[in-house]
């Protein structure tokens, strides 16, 4: 939630086409879960938001083609995990 307060303050264009697409869904209320599924835009923001700050600092690709990374070869279709922390040295 703080990463997502933070991407929408620094990006005010987004949060109030955001505000927008909530009050024209929801009105003066709440969002419930149940609204959810009628803001597009919002489960947009929640994505980019994951994406820009994931909760957990590794990802998951497949590799496309062989290739070589420092002396590690790794074969067609491998499954890397990739360490998206912050470097320490």
């Amino acid at each position: 939630m703080k990463w997502a307060v933070a991407e929408l303050i620094n990006h005010p264009g987004i949060f109030n086409k955001l505000r927008v697409e909530i009050k024209s869904v929801v009105g003066s209320g709440l969002v419930e879960e149940s609204d959810v599924g009628n803001l597009p835009y919002l489960q947009a923001v929640i994505k980019e938001t994951l994406r820009l700050h994931p909760p957990a600092p590794l990802s998951t690709r497949e590799s496309h083609q062989a290739c070589t990374i420092k002396e590690f070869d790794i074969p067609e279709k491998t499954a890397v995990a990739i360490n998206q922390g912050k470097r320490t040295s």
